[in-house]
């Protein structure tokens, strides 16, 4: 009975994981003021472990990267010439994805920046966000994502079933930005974030509270490697952080789940 009834819960657990990966709203505990000097739109918000980064994109001219330290305050801004339409972090390392290319940066110095690899043919629309996560890269446009494996090789695409059907998430710039968290793909739109798992099933949403809903902020909206999906409120404003609970990814409850039944099989072999 004793293996019963720790199966019945695990398969509970299970359950209610697979109906809503989210809690229902998240409020924000950590904020600080963006840059006002940065040209163009801000393009999400990465940590590398001891700083925050951030690009810009829009034009190719200016101020386009700035640097925080760990509380948020600025203590660099950068003339990279990188059109940014993502910055995001793989271990301790800063990329920026630009406009209209295939080709992913990485930085070799604060500010100097260096194409590390090319992704393989397949859709990508011009200004999506790419992201890392899962050994993958990926993007997504109205509700289809491309994928590459880490070598940048085309893996394919995925369809988010039901993506346009709420919170006017079809919309651009909202139907361009994509993020990846604990075996999820995230979206934005409206203060809504939506988690999908692999095979393109919206499994749980949630309100980020104060979020904002500009033009800059869909842009913004990226989960980064200090445990927070952050959003910008609008160009040059507050960037609010939202720490997302720690959960088992979608593979873990699997093993979890079978490795329960396989010793209640060798319990009751006995």
């Amino acid at each position: 009975m004793r293996f019963i009834s720790v199966l019945t819960l695990a398969c509970a657990a299970a359950g209610a994981f697979a109906s809503g990966v989210l809690d229902d709203n998240y409020s924000a505990d950590k904020t600080f003021a963006g840059i006002t000097f940065l040209n163009g739109t801000a393009s999400q918000l990465a940590f590398d472990g001891v700083n925050y980064w951030s690009g810009a994109g829009g034009t190719s001219d200016g101020i386009l990267l700035a640097q925080y330290d760990a509380d948020g305050n600025n203590i660099g801004f950068y003339e990279n010439g990188l059109d940014a339409r993502s910055t995001f972090s793989i271990g301790s390392d800063i990329y920026i994805h630009r406009f209209n290319e295939f080709n992913i940066y990485k930085q070799t110095s604060p500010g100097v920046f260096s194409a590390a690899l090319t992704l393989g043919a397949g859709p990508l629309n011009s200004q999506s966000g790419v992201t890392f996560g899962g050994g993958e890269f990926a993007a997504m446009s109205g509700g289809v994502v491309s994928r590459w494996d880490a070598s940048g090789n085309f893996l394919g695409t995925l369809a988010l079933n039901g993506y346009n059907t709420q919170n006017n998430e079809f919309d651009y710039p909202q139907n361009r930005g994509l993020s990846y968290w604990n075996g999820y793909y995230l979206t934005y739109s409206q203060g809504v974030m939506s988690a999908w798992d692999a095979s393109g099933e919206r499994v749980g949403q949630s309100v980020l509270e104060g979020a904002g809903s500009t033009f800059d902020s869909y842009y913004s909206f990226g989960y980064a490697a200090d445990g927070r999906v952050w959003v910008i409120d609008d160009a040059s404003g507050t960037w609010r952080g939202y720490s997302l609970n720690p959960v088992p990814e979608p593979a873990t409850m699997a093993a979890l789940g079978f490795g329960i039944l396989a010793l209640r099989r060798r319990r009751r072999s006995k």
